[in-house]
C-alpha cells in the first residue's frame, strides 16, 4: 500500500528542472596587480572579489526585483513565478531561485528551479549578468572616488615637490662655496627632503596612473566556470526518496499496527515517562537548556532566525513522539539478570590490543607534531586530527577502548580494577593524542550515566558533573590556543560557552539548501564514500571538516539537523527525526528489557543524544557505529530477542 500510494504522489508531483551556473574570482589576481586590492581595502565597499559578497548581492531585494523584471516570454519572470507558485512573489522567489557558496573553493553557484526547463537556463544565465553589472558599478564608484582622491593628492604632492626642490636649489647656489658644518648639514637635509618630495610624488603619480587604467579596464569581475544549459532531466521528484521514504514509512506503520494489535488483544498497556536518560527526555532538557543559553548570551551571537525555530518544532515533536510510542507499544519484560555479561576471553584480548596500539598510536601524533615549534603543539596536534592523517591500524584503539569502557563500566566490580583503569586511561590518551574534547566528554558521561543507571550516584551529582565538565573543558579550550588560532579570540567563560553550546543552533540559522544533484549528498556520506572507494559509480564526497561560518565568532558545527535540511529542507528534517526516534526508542526498550547488546548500545547512544545540539553523530558516523557493533557482537552474548 505504502509503495502503491507513492507511486501515485509521484505521478501526480510536478516535475522541476535545475539550470544552475558557477562563477568563481579567479580574476582577483589581475585586479591585485594593477592596484585595486590596496584601494577597495580603504572603502566601505571593500573585498568586492569574494564570494560572500557576491551572496549578499544575490540576496540583496533591488537584486531580486531586477531578477523579477527578467522578460520571459510575453511576461516577466516574477509574474511567471507567482503563476507558478500560486504564492507571493518574495516566498516564491526563495523556494525556486537559489544560490550557496564554497568559501574553500572561492565559488558561488546560482541554481533556478521551474517547471519549464527553458525558463530555468534563461534566468540563471541573466542572474549572472546581472551580478557582473552590480559588481562592475560598485568597482567604478569605489575606483572612481579613489581616481578624484588621488588627484587631489598628486597636485599636492606636485606642488610639495616642487617647493623642496626650489628651496634645495636657491639655498645651495647661495651657500657654494661654504664649508661651515652647519651649512652643509642643511644643504644635505634640504636634499632628502626634495628627494623624499619627489619619491611620494612619483608614487602618487602611478597609483593615479593605475586608477585611470581600472576605470578603462573591461574584464570582467569572475570567470564563469560553468554556464547555464537547458536541462533535460528533471531534478524533483526524486523516485529514490520518494520511494524510499514511503518504504520506510510503511514499514514503521505496519510495525506499529503490529504491535499495536497484539496490546489492544492482551490488553497489556503500559506507560513510562522512561527516566532522565530516554531520548525524549534527554532531547527536551538539551534543546530547552540551548535555547535559555543562547537568551543569555544574546549580546554574544547574532540572532536566532525563523529557520532554526521552524525546523527544532519539526525535529523535537518528530523525535520525542515517534520514540514515545515505539518505547510504550513495544512489550515491556522485567530482566532477570541485571548483570552485564561478556566473553572474557575477547574482553582480554581487546584489552592486550588496546594496551600496546593506544601509545603507538599517541606516539605516531606525537612524532609528526614535534617536527614543527613546540610553542603551538597542542594546536598541530588538534590540526593533524581535522586534516585527518590516518594512522593506519593503530586508528582502531579508539573504537576498541570505548567499547571496553562500556563493558567495563558495567561489569565492575566483576572485573579486576586495573582493567578500568587501564581502559579509562587509554581513552583519555586517545583523547589527549587528537586534542578532542569530545572523546573527553565521552568517557564522562559514560560513566555519568552508567553510575546514575546502578544507582551509585544521583540525579544532583550529574548537575555537579556539568558544572565540573564546563569549566574543564574551557581551560582544556585555553590549552589549545596557538597563534592565529579561532580559539585565541574566544578566552573568556562566556565566550567558550558561546562558540560551543550555542553557535550551533545560530549557525545552523545560515545553512541554506545544497544544490548537488546528488540525492542526500551529505545525508548519505557514508555509503557514497564507499561507493567511491570501491569505484561503484562517481560521486562526490563531502569533507568532513566543514567549511567555517561567524556567528560572529567562528564556528563550523551545525546541530544533528544540518545534513537532512540542506539535502531535503524541513520535510527532511521531520522525516529523519522521527526515524531517530524510532531507532533509539526500540533500543531504550529492549536496554530496559534487560538485553545486552541494547544495554552496550544504548549507552554509546546517550553520546549521540546529548551532542544533538553540536552535530550529527549517528548517520555521519555510521561507519565508527558499524565498527562498535561488530566488535560488541563478539564481547557480548545476545541472549534476549525483541519481543513483539
Amino acid at each position: 500500500m505504502a509503495l502503491a500510494l507513492a507511486s501515485v504522489i509521484y505521478a501526480r508531483m510536478p516535475r522541476l528542472y535545475n539550470a544552475s551556473t558557477l562563477v568563481s574570482d579567479e580574476t582577483q589576481e589581475m585586479t591585485i596587480a594593477v592596484g585595486i586590492s590596496s584601494y577597495l581595502e580603504r572603502e566601505e565597499d571593500s573585498k568586492l572579489d569574494d564570494p560572500n559578497v557576491y551572496a549578499k548581492i544575490l540576496d540583496s531585494p533591488d537584486f531580486i526585483d531586477a531578477v523579477c523584471r527578467i522578460p520571459v516570454g510575453c511576461s516577466t519572470y516574477g509574474r511567471h513565478l507567482e503563476e507558478q507558485a500560486g504564492d507571493a512573489r518574495a516566498d516564491a522567489f526563495e523556494r525556486y531561485f537559489k544560490h550557496s557558496e564554497d568559501r574553500r573553493a572561492r565559488t558561488v553557484e546560482i541554481s533556478v528551479f521551474d517547471r519549464n526547463p527553458k525558463v530555468a537556463a534563461l534566468v540563471a544565465d541573466s542572474a549572472v549578468a546581472l551580478l557582473e553589472h552590480r559588481i562592475r558599478v560598485k568597482k567604478n564608484i569605489v575606483v572612481a572616488a579613489q581616481e578624484r582622491h588621488l588627484d587631489a593628492e598628486c597636485a599636492k604632492a606636485h606642488a610639495t615637490a616642487d617647493s623642496a626642490r626650489v628651496a634645495y636649489a636657491e639655498y645651495f647656489d647661495s651657500h657654494r662655496d661654504a664649508v661651515a658644518p652647519k651649512v652643509l648639514a642643511e644643504i644635505d637635509r634640504l636634499k632628502k627632503a626634495a628627494d623624499q618630495a619627489y619619491k611620494e610624488y612619483s608614487t602618487l603619480s602611478q597609483k593615479h596612473m593605475r586608477a585611470r587604467l581600472l576605470m578603462q579596464q573591461s574584464e570582467p569581475s569572475f570567470t564563469v566556470i560553468r554556464r547555464a544549459t537547458v536541462p533535460h532531466e528533471p531534478v524533483s521528484p526524486q523516485p529514490f526518496v520518494v520511494f524510499g521514504a514511503a518504504l520506510i514509512i510503511g514499514l514503521v506503520v505496519g510495525w506499529w499496527a503490529n504491535l499495536l494489535r497484539h496490546r489492544i488483544v492482551l490488553r497489556d498497556w503500559h506507560f513510562s515517562l522512561g527516566g532522565w536518560f530516554s531520548p525524549w527526555s534527554i532531547t527536551l532538557l538539551v534543546w530547552a537548556a540551548i535555547l535559555v543559553l543562547i537568551r543569555l548570551e544574546g549580546k554574544l551571537l547574532y540572532p536566532l532566525t525563523e529557520q532554526f525555530y521552524t525546523a527544532l518544532a519539526l525535529w523535537v515533536p518528530a523525535l520525542c513522539i515517534t520514540a514515545f510510542v515505539t518505547y510504550t507499544l513495544m512489550a515491556k519484560s522485567t530482566p532477570t539478570d541485571t548483570k552485564q555479561e561478556s566473553n572474557e576471553l575477547v574482553f582480554n584480548v581487546l584489552l592486550a590490543l588496546s594496551i600496546v596500539m593506544t601509545p603507538l598510536y599517541a606516539w605516531n601524533v606525537y612524532q609528526v607534531v614535534s617536527q614543527f615549534s613546540a610553542d603551538d603543539m597542542l594546536t598541530n596536534i588538534r590540526l593533524l586530527a581535522n586534516e585527518g592523517a590516518g594512522q593506519g591500524i593503530l586508528a582502531y584503539s579508539v573504537v576498541i577502548n570505548q567499547l571496553l569502557l562500556i563493558v567495563a563500566l558495567w561489569r565492575y566490580p566483576q572485573i579486576a580494577t586495573w582493567k578500568l583503569v587501564v581502559v579509562i586511561a587509554a581513552c583519555l590518551l586517545n583523547a589527549m593524542a587528537i586534542m578532542e574534547k569530545g572523546a573527553i566528554f565521552y568517557v564522562f558521561l559514560i560513566c555519568i550515566f552508567v553510575m546514575y543507571e546502578r544507582r551509585i550516584v544521583k540525579t544532583h551529582t550529574i548537575v555537579a558533573f556539568v558544572a565540573t565538565a564546563l569549566v574543564g573543558f574551557y581551560l582544556f579550550n585555553l590549552a589549545r590556543q596557538g597563534e592565529g588560532s579561532n580559539y585565541a579570540e574566544n578566552e573568556t567563560f562566556a565566550d567558550f560557552i558561546a562558540m560551543y553550546l550555542a553557535s550551533p543552533a545560530v549557525a545552523f540559522s545560515r545553512l541554506s539548501a545544497d544544490l548537488t544533484p546528488q540525492v542526500g549528498a551529505n545525508t548519505f556520506e557514508f555509503f557514497y564514500a564507499v561507493f567511491d572507494k570501491f569505484g561503484i559509480g562517481q560521486f562526490e564526497v563531502h569533507q568532513k571538516l566543514q567549511d567555517f561560518v561567524w556567528v560572529p565568532m567562528p564556528t563550523n558545527v551545525y546541530t544533528v539537523m544540518q545534513p537532512f535540511f540542506i539535502d531535503f529542507g524541513y520535510a527532511g528534517v521531520a522525516f529523519f527525526g522521527a526515524l531517530y526516534g524510532i531507532v533509539f526508542g526500540s533500543l531504550y526498550r529492549c536496554y530496559r528489557n534487560g538485553d545486552g547488546m541494547a544495554r552496550v548500545l544504548y549507552t554509546y547512544a546517550i553520546y549521540i543524544l546529548v551532542l544533538q545540539f553540536y552535530q550529527d553523530n549517528f548517520i555521519l558516523s555510521l561507519s565508527y557505529i558499524i565498527q562498535l557493533v561488530i566488535l560488541s557482537v563478539f564481547l557480548v552474548p545476545i541472549r534476549r530477542r525483541i519481543a513483539l
